[in-house]
């Protein structure tokens, strides 16, 4: 073989091994598809990303939230939903609770505490299987 010849062989084994291990890795690991929680979610960020300039602090415990909408957890707009914090919460602040992890992580709060207290509002409630997510905001 030539020179030439070498260089055209080399490039088409590249060329085949590269599209083998694309096609086993595609076969194996299969793109990400988001859960219906994880889904859940992201819509409710939708709201706040289009109400963000009302809302003070955003109460918010899910950490897929802070990954899909690439929010710092530690930015002093956000808080975890916890009784103590909740008790500073101000008028036009909002909470994004949902059935997971709201009150597991940091949180030591229930869905029911924002059900009887007047000072809320629930703005809404989607479901998706056994999960949900709500919108709350502060009167």
């Amino acid at each position: 073989l030539t020179p030439l010849d070498r260089s055209y062989v080399r490039r088409a084994l590249a060329g085949t091994a590269l599209a083998i291990g694309l096609a086993f890795t595609l076969r194996v690991m299969p793109p990400f598809t988001p859960s219906p929680e994880q889904n859940l979610v992201y819509r409710s960020g939708i709201w706040y990303e289009r109400n963000r300039e009302t809302v003070g602090t955003l109460y918010v415990n899910h950490p897929w939230f802070f990954y899909a909408w690439g929010h710092d957890k530690y930015d002093p707009e956000f808080a975890a939903i916890t009784h103590e914090n909740l008790a500073r919460a101000r008028t036009g602040d909002a909470v994004i609770m949902e059935s997971h992890y709201s009150h597991r992580l940091e949180g030591d709060v229930r869905f029911a505490f924002f059900e009887d207290n007047p000072d809320y509002e629930i703005l809404g409630v989607e479901h998706a299987g056994k999960n949900w997510c709500g919108v709350i905001r502060k009167r």
